[in-house]
Parts: structure tokens; sequence; C-alpha cells
């Protein structure tokens, strides 16, 4: 397994700190090579080693590869599986054992800006990568803009995205990443949805009764592109006696400082909880109605929901990327940026008569993403034949 980060910094590694260990005890061998290893933060008793290889923006690195050479050359795997890995002179490596496995987490793939969205006037891009980023980076700031520095990265983005289809496998999140790949020229034949899993710990067999009072609880990176502030400006707009509590967990931010000004001004209120560990955030959607997921941006699956459904509580936000499929019956979206449709959902999944069934929803939906079935079907993919 060759990933970016072993450590706990966001939804990809914790994805990785369940998934591996899961996959060892089907019998399963896994050894871990990582471009960054935070000390104390990743799985114990797996064999791992650092690399500094190249990020997506760099030239491939000649020495990495070599050293990955050694590794394979070791350890003779008979699958290798990469997880963010960009590096074309480490894929190129890869590409020499028996079978190739890629798990395409985000956007970076096939989108040199990395996450899909304009970089003015503030719109989801739906475009293949290519021509139109050129065109974007002119109309629209997108990459770099009209330089030719942004010229290079499309290029480079493109050989990059060449190197990965040239897997036996690509395991993504949501059929709306599937479809990403099919409209960017990679085979749908080899590409597998596989949802990530919740961690079982995450799980209730009685969700925690609602509050009296209606809360919503944020949670995650809070950056613009999460939608903080579009949830603030639909909650301005339910009405005053069934406005729920803004919860938000996460690092301070200028994001977070700009929202609770908002708040402020438009008499919402809003608490900031902090960075919460995983049992923390378990207790804290447990003192809620819902989970917020207002993100403006298409995200490739959106973790913190379904660890919420495992909790029994639904969720509500915008219908942008994967969120869509993992939702299903277990919570409201609306078009994005509708914040009037936005706040009319608030309501509904906080409403006494609705909360009870929507809660219900959630814990069935929850149980689609359970760790030993993911495991299992992420071993049938990498040990199948090429």
């Amino acid at each position: 397994m060759l990933c970016d980060i072993a450590g706990a910094e966001g939804g990809t590694e914790v994805f990785l700190n369940r998934a591996i260990p899961a996959l060892m005890k089907t019998g399963l061998p896994v050894r871990v090579l990582a471009r960054t290893v935070r000390p104390g933060e990743y799985f114990e008793d797996i064999p791992i080693r650092q690399i500094a290889w190249a990020t997506e923006d760099e030239a491939g690195s000649e020495n990495a590869a070599l050293d990955v050479r050694r590794e394979i050359d070791a350890v003779r795997p008979t699958v290798v599986m990469t997880s963010n890995v960009f590096d074309t002179a480490i894929l190129r490596e890869v590409r020499r054992v028996e079978r190739f496995v890629v798990r395409l987490h985000d956007h970076r793939a096939f989108c040199p800006s990395g996450d899909r969205l304009f970089k003015q006037f503030a719109a989801p891009c739906d475009l293949p990568m290519g021509t139109a980023c050129l065109v974007n980076s002119v109309l629209r700031g997108c990459v770099c803009g009209p330089r030719p520095e942004t010229l290079r990265r499309v290029r480079a983005r493109e050989a990059t995205w060449k190197a990965l289809c040239a897997a036996d496998a690509m395991v993504v999140s949501s059929r709306y990443m599937a479809g990403l790949c099919a409209a960017n020229g990679g085979s749908s034949a080899r590409t597998f949805v596989l949802p990530p899993p919740v961690d079982p710990g995450a799980y209730v067999a009685t969700p925690a009764p609602a509050p009296a009072e209606p809360r919503l609880l944020f949670a995650g990176r809070i950056v613009p592109q999460k939608g903080l502030r579009s949830l603030v400006f639909a909650l301005a707009l339910v009405p005053e006696r069934v406005r729920p509590e803004l919860r938000v967990a996460g690092a301070d931010s200028p994001e977070l400082e700009s929202s609770r000004a908002l708040a402020s001004r438009l008499g919402v209120r809003l608490r900031h909880l902090g960075w919460l560990d995983q049992k923390g955030l378990w207790a804290a959607m447990d003192d809620v109605h819902a989970m917020a997921v207002p993100s403006l941006w298409p995200e490739p699956f959106g973790l913190v929901g379904i660890e919420a459904q495992a909790r029994g509580r639904p969720a509500v936000g915008y219908a942008i990327g994967g969120i869509p499929e993992w939702m299903g019956d277990a919570g409201r979206s609306v078009p994005v940026r509708n914040v009037r449709a936005l706040a009319e959902a608030i309501v509904s999944v906080t409403a006494e008569a609705t909360w009870p069934s929507l809660s219900e929803a959630a814990l069935r939906k929850a149980g689609s993403f359970r760790l030993d079935d993911y495991a299992t079907n992420l071993r049938e993919i990498l040990c199948a034949s090429s």
C-alpha cells in the first residue's frame, strides 16, 4: 500500500486507518509506504516506511522511484494499491507488479486546480480535464490563470491521469466519482464503486433521543468550500421559534471567524466546539438532531455523514457530488446554494413529527457501510486476476 500520509489528518487518512487493519484481518499481509509519516497517529503493528516522492504539482522523483523499486524487489508483492499517489515515476514502478490497483479519493487526478471549483464565480466545474482547463484559466482564473504555468500543470496532470488509468482496477467512493473517471476517458469496466466504511465503534443499537431544543452539527475542515457561511445564511431564514442552534466542530480558521461574525449579525446561535477526537465527535452527534453538510464543492463522498447515520442522525445539505448517494432517504438534500430550500430542509429534519422516522432511516442506511463487508469486497478487487 502506497499512500500520501500515514496519520490522522483527514478523511483519506481515517479511511486508511480503518481499511488496512481490516484487510490484515482477512489474512492479507500489508506493508505500507508513505510520502509523509506522522509518528503515533498511524496504524500499529504494520510495517511502514517513509519515502518522500513528489506531490501532484512536482516532477516525478527518480530517487524515490528507485527506493520503491528496491522495496518491491525485496518484498515481491503480488498487488500494489496506491492512495493519493500522483508521482509519475512511482506509478511507473508499481505498474511492474502483477496487479496494480488505484484508490481514487478526490479530484486531483483530473483537476489541475484540485477541487473542481472555478476560481472565479464560485461554481463547480463539470467539464473533462484538458482544453476546458486552458479556456477557463482565462475566463475563470482556473489553475494559475492565463500563464504558461497553467499549460505546464494541465499537461503534467494529463500525464499523471494516463499513468493512473494504466492500473488494473480503480476504486472510487461514489457513482459520481465513477462518472468523472469515465468522462475523462477512464475504463468503466475497471472502475469499482466501493463507499468507505464506518468505524465499527460508531454504531449504536438505539440512538440517543433528540434534544429538547433543535440543534445542528457541522463538522470538518472549516474552509470556504465546505459551506459554513451558506449554512448560516440558511439558518437565518428559519423562523426564530424553530431555528436550531448551530454547533461547529473543527479547528479554528479565518472562515470560522467570518462565519461567527455573520451569525452574530443575523441572529444565528453558533457554538464552536473546537477540534474533537473520534469519541468526542460521536458525543457531539448524539447531542444534536442532524448533521449539516452544506458543501459548495462536489464532495467525492462525505465520510462524516455516514458516521452520523451510525449514531441515528439524519443529514441535511446540498445535493452535490456524492452526497445524495449516501444520504438517500435518511435526510434532506437540496440544490446547491439554494439557501431558502436549505432552510426548509433544516426545519424538516429537526421537526418533532419527522425526526424519528429520519433517525430510523439513518441507522438503517449506516448498515450499508460495515467495515467487515468493505474489507471483504476490497480484498476481492485486490486479489482478482488481472
